[in-house]
């Protein structure tokens, strides 16, 4: 039926969001985060900083969507796109190997 494509239609506009914004949080990580947690005793950002991460994240998965990956990252709702980079970020910290003890 129409409402069985269209609910498709929208979670694989979904997905690609994801996917985008995964790829936007690598590349926060890779072009800031590391470089400003690398210059702090504690290893810990700043409100301000995890801020501008996020918008970093959002702006590179904008460059990385298509079509209703893209539509749907640009419609979405800030407090959706905090939600989901904070579940991308919570589970690479989770997979990420740690650090042996010096």
């Amino acid at each position: 039926s129409a409402l069985v494509i269209r609910k498709l239609k929208a979670s694989q506009a979904e997905a690609e969001a994801i996917e985008a914004l995964r790829v936007g949080v690598g590349s926060a990580w890779e072009e800031l985060g590391r470089k400003i947690k690398q210059g702090r005793a504690d290893g810990k950002f700043t409100d301000e900083e995890r801020a501008e991460l996020r918008a970093f994240a959002l702006e590179k998965a904008k460059e990385v969507a298509k079509g209703a990956g893209l539509k749907l990252l640009t419609t979405m709702g800030k407090e959706r796109v905090v939600s989901i980079i904070s579940r991308i970020v919570n589970r690479e910290k989770a997979n990420a190997p740690t650090k042996p003890h010096e």
